[in-house]
């Protein structure tokens, strides 16, 4: 997602495990994976790491439907509600109720 405040992207990822687990423990598995593989030009700093219920992510499932493909959607310069979302590129937003169905 671009943050035009700082004129940068970040990673935004949401997990329920943020919720059950603290976003302490989020961080430090992604960078741990960060660690092993090769993440460059990604820096832990360029990550933000929310709740399912994270504002911003509950716009965007509002607004766009994906299922569990990893499909890119480009999401620029758009209003949903009374938020302006500047450019985000999405990759998967589902909604955590509804659980992907085994193939």
């Amino acid at each position: 997602m671009y943050r035009p405040e700082s004129e940068d992207w970040v990673l935004l990822l949401g997990s329920s495990n943020v919720r059950r687990q603290g976003p302490s423990a989020a961080y430090a598995q992604i960078d741990s994976m960060m660690r092993t593989e090769n993440f460059d030009p990604l820096r832990l700093d360029d990550v933000v790491v929310s709740d399912n219920d994270d504002p911003t992510l509950r716009l965007l499932r509002g607004a766009i439907k994906t299922g569990p493909t990893l499909d890119r959607i480009r999401f620029s310069r758009n209003r949903i509600g009374n938020a302006f979302i500047e450019d985000a590129l999405i990759y998967r937003l589902q909604d955590p109720a509804v659980q992907p169905q085994s193939a």
